[in-house]
Order: structure tokens, then C-alpha cells, then sequence
């Protein structure tokens, strides 16, 4: 196998403790390490192949042959960067640790490849396969008034330090990054200070400076949020079925939990009689309400962000003000605990549910009087309403063991679907407002068509007897995630049934779930 150097000029010794980030290129091979790579010479040779270690700095240019494995490119890395730790050296590239054994001809690797070499005991990655790729020499710098900016997971862990003229934007940087590591761009958005910042706009304008530290927010996010009997929310991927973190929001049960528009906050309702909004970046709390109405049940978050809205067992629903936490409105009218809050996707109507059999859809605003609709023909307590994608739809669940879907507009039932052996739990809709899933005490998950109000498959799998308290539709479509009583998520291929993972977490209820959002890029 040959290494052919990019540079003829030859070295008279290499140290095998050189520092680790040494020298920016190989050389012709003299160290006996070296020397025993050239014993047997590739077919051919291909372009450059660029290392990088963590902090950007080139370790080498390789020219490999094609039949050269990963396991020879390390070792000469490893010579050449000194000592990468007990584990020893591992090449990173498109955000997957590359196999000892894979060729470079199997890589199949771009002209200006650059792989990024770690401790084979550091190798970390972001969820949804973008690696930690430290990309410097690669990014986009300007001839005056560069500032260096560092980038980091969602958890805070490392994932680039970029050098970059303040006149770039953030889509620059998005595009370095995803190239690094082998994404498309449409994958990831950048925030500070827990705004989003927009591809357009420069980073000076954008008030980025020298020194500043970004999130890195992948998008479509897969990561599913579940709300615990226990006080716990979990993040998982839905990809590699990790919890990526967790943390406690209350003493008590958490009854339900929403995503803000962005993704960067979750609002919490607990039996505590506490609404919570969470930082996802930070895992710490930044605004906190509370009920005078004992434990609050339900919330949901607006579409632009601007509203809470809580259900208590005091028989009101509220409207807040984020920023400020103050309440707006109360939305009174219901006989019985609010057990069921969702707001329209345009954000100008939310929907309550109640002990009294009623739904009600009221407009969003400070000044509007009474609702809009009330929606009646349930025979108990509606545990569940949801809006379709046009607002135009609720969907409701109730105890009487069947769900509805009305017209809002008519206040009337378009079809009343049966076949739950038990209280109807949980209500969602599909996001091109086609589907409906229905959850049920009888431990089952139920899909119809929305049209016809036809059922179109049973998907069974939760314990026996325990309940299916929340159901949340994937962003894309394509899955389906239902949270149980038997401590359970399950993921659920919505064109064959199947499902596709069980997610764990520490063994209590889960009472609700909701994906992070898929929002178009700014």
C-alpha cells in the first residue's frame, strides 16, 4: 500500500511524539511507521484527502491509493498528531466515524474531502448524523473585520470554531457546516441568546460579535419531547432512540407539554398548578405562571409565539402573555375542569375541551368576548381536542368512547367515529390534515380518514389495559408517536403499520408527547 505525498520535498525524522496537530502536511515516508504503508502499493492513487483535528488546524494532505483502508490513513495520522489517547486515533467524515476497514475507493470521497481526526474515546454526534467537524479552513473569511465564532450543540457540546467576516450571514455559516458535514443546507438553523438567526441577514447586523457562541438546531428536528407522571421531560431522537436530555419541571406529574414555533422553548403544564416555558438549549426555566385554579392540565403554545393557553380544574382556560407572564384573558364558560387546550396552526383561534361534554373555539385576542362555537353531542368528559392544519376541523376525544370531527364553521358533527373499547384518550391530526389518530384506554391506536371518517388501520402493541394518553404526528407525516401508560413511546410507520422503535424512559406514565417543529427556513 503507497501514501503518494503532496509535497516531494523530503524530511530527514519525524518524531512519533510530535505534537498533535503538527505538521500541515505528509511527507515522504522516512519514520519506519510510515515506511511499512508503502510495503504494498494501492492500484492507483486519488485527490487530496485533507485531516483535520478539532480545533481546525491541518494535521496532513493524504493521496491515498483506492484500495488503502481507513485503519492505513490512521496510522499515519496517528504518527503524525502524536498520541490521540489510550483508544487511540478515529477518523470522522459526513458525521459517521468511518470503519477500520472500509477502502477509500468504498468512501467514495469528494474532491476536497476533509476528514476530522478525534480520540477514538471522543467521538461524539449531534443527532440526525451532523458530526463535531471542525471546519476553520473552510470557512468563509473576509479580508477586514473578522470575528471568530464558536459553535455548539443544542446540549453545549463543541461542534465548530469559525473564522468569518462580520458581512457574512447566517446562511454562510449554515452552508459551511453542512457541507463539513455532509448534510443539506435545509438541515440546520443557528440561534443566539435563544432567537433564531435569520440566512439573510449579516452577522453584524444580526448582532453576532467576536467571540460570540451560536446553537446549532437541526432541522427537519426530529426529537420527540414526552411528559412524565414523575415530573420529567425527555427529548429523544426518533432517529437513534436516545434521550438526548432530560430534566426535572416538577415535583409532580407533568399533564402535558408543547413546543414553541422555533423549537427552542417547551411550555409544561404540571398538577403542581404551575405553567412553565423551558429552554431547550439551556435545560433551565425562563418564565413560570401559576394557577389560582389548582393543577393545570393542558397547555398549548400560538403559532407566533405570542400565547399560553392553560385548562385548569378551576373549570377556566387562560390566555398568557409569554414574554411578560402575565394573563391576557380567561376564557369562562365551561361547567367542569378544562381538561383539553389547542390552538389553529395560523394562531388566531384556540379550541377548549371540558368535563362538561362541550368544546368551545374562541378567537386569540385581549378583547374578544365569549366563544366563537361550542361544539356539543359528547355523552362526558372530552380528554382531548385537536384543529386540523386549515382550522377549519376539531377533532375530540372523549370518555363516551368515541371521537368527533366537526365543522367549526356548521358547530356541527361530520363524523362520529367508533370502534375504541374504551375511553378515547388522545386526538391528532396528520400534517396535510388527511389522517386522524385516535389513542384509547383499550391500549390501542386507531387511524381514519379524514374525508370519510373510515377507519383505515388498528395499530396495537401498548400493554393491555393501560391508556394511550397522547399521540403526536412526525412534522414530515411518516410517523406516528403514541406515549402510554406502560411507560412507553412507540414509533409508527404510517404507510405499513409497523412499528418502527420503542422509546424508554424511567418507567412512568407518559402523559404527553409533541415533536419539535419542521418549520420552513427564514
Amino acid at each position: 500500500r503507497c501514501f503518494v505525498p503532496t509535497s516531494p520535498a523530503p524530511r530527514p525524522h519525524l518524531s512519533r511524539r510530535a505534537p498533535r496537530c503538527g505538521p500541515p502536511a505528509l511527507e515522504p515516508p522516512l519514520h519506519a511507521t510510515v515506511r511499512a504503508l508503502g510495503a504494498r502499493r494501492a492500484a492507483m492513487s486519488v485527490q487530496p484527502v485533507r485531516v483535520m483535528c478539532r480545533d481546525g488546524r491541518r494535521i496532513a494532505t493524504l493521496r491515498p491509493g483506492l484500495l488503502n483502508t481507513v485503519d492505513d490513513m490512521r496510522e499515519v495520522v496517528h504518527v503524525l498528531a502524536g498520541d490521540f489517547g489510550g483508544a487511540g486515533c478515529a477518523l470522522v467524515y459526513g458525521g459517521r466515524q468511518l470503519e477500520a476497514s472500509e477502502t477509500v475507493q468504498s468512501l467514495n470521497l469528494p474532491n476536497d474531502a476533509v476528514l476530522l481526526a478525534v480520540g477514538a474515546d471522543e467521538v461524539h454526534f449531534l443527532a440526525g448524523g451532523v458530526g463535531l467537524e471542525e471546519v476553520k479552513s473552510r470557512s468563509p473569511v473576509g479580508a477586514e473585520g473578522e470575528i471568530q465564532v464558536s459553535i455548539v450543540q443544542t446540549g453545549g457540546a463543541p461542534l465548530a470554531r469559525l473564522h468569518v467576516s462580520a458581512e457574512r450571514t447566517a446562511g454562510d455559516l449554515v452552508e459551511v457546516l453542512c457541507s463539513a458535514a455532509g448534510v443539506p443546507s435545509g438541515h440546520l438553523l443557528l440561534s443566539m441568546n435563544g432567537r433564531v438567526l435569520r440566512d439573510s441577514v449579516s452577522l453584524s447586523v444580526a448582532g453576532v460579535h467576536d467571540g460570540a457562541v451560536l446553537t446549532a438546531i437541526r432541522y427537519p428536528t426530529v426529537v420527540l419531547a414526552g411528559a412524565y407522571q414523575d415530573g420529567q421531560v425527555m427529548l429523544f431522537s426518533t432517529e437513534s432512540g436516545h434521550c438526548e436530555s432530560s430534566y426535572t419541571t416538577s415535583e409532580s406529574a407533568v399533564m402535558s407539554i408543547d413546543f414553541s414555533t422555533d423549537g427552542l422553548f417547551i411550555v409544561t403544564g404540571c398538577m403542581d398548578g404551575s405553567a412553565s416555558l423551558w429552554s431547550v438549549e439551556q435545560g433551565k426555566m425562563e418564565q413560570r405562571v401559576w394557577s389560582s385554579g389548582g393543577a393545570i392540565v393542558a397547555v398549548a403554545c400560538s403559532a407566533n409565539g405570542t400565547f399560553i393557553a392553560t385548562g385548569s380544574f378551576d373549570r377556566s382556560a387562560h390566555l398568557w402573555d409569554v414574554a411578560q407572564g402575565v394573563r391576557i384573558r380567561s376564557l369562562a364558560g365551561h361547567r367542569g375542569t378544562v381538561s383539553a387546550v389547542a390552538f389553529s396552526l395560523d394562531g388566531k383561534a384556540v379550541s377548549t375541551g371540558s368535563e362538561d361534554g362541550t368544546c368551545k373555539v374562541w378567537k386569540c385576542s385581549s378583547t374578544a368576548r365569549g366563544a366563537e362555537a361550542t361544539l356539543r353531542g359528547h355523552r362526558g368528559t372530552i380528554t382531548a381536542a385537536r384543529f386540523s392544519p386549515d382550522a377549519r376541523l376539531v377533532a375530540t376525544a372523549s370518555v363516551d368512547k368515541v371521537a368527533i370531527i366537526w365543522s367549526v364553521d356548521q358547530e356541527a358533527a361530520l363524523h362520529i367515529l367508533r370502534g375504541h373499547r374504551g375511553t378515547v384518550c388522545s386526538v391528532c391530526f396528520s400534517p396535510d390534515g388527511s389522517t386522524l389518530a385516535t389513542g384509547s384506554q383499550d391500549s390501542s391506536v386507531m387511524a381514519w380518514d379524514v374525508p370519510t371518517g373510515e377507519l383505515l388501520a388498528r395499530l396495537e402493541g401498548h400493554s393491555l389495559t393501560l391508556k394511550v394518553r397522547s399521540l403526536a404526528f412526525s412534522p414530515g407525516g411518516t410517523q406516528l408517536a403514541s406515549g402510554s401508560e406502560d411507560g412507553t413511546i412507540r414509533l409508527w410507520n404510517i404507510g405499513d403499520g409497523s412499528c418502527e422503535r420503542v422509546l424508554r424512559g424511567g418507567g412512568d406514565s407518559v402523559y404527553s408527547l409533541v415533536f419539535a417543529p419542521w418549520r420552513p427556513r427564514a
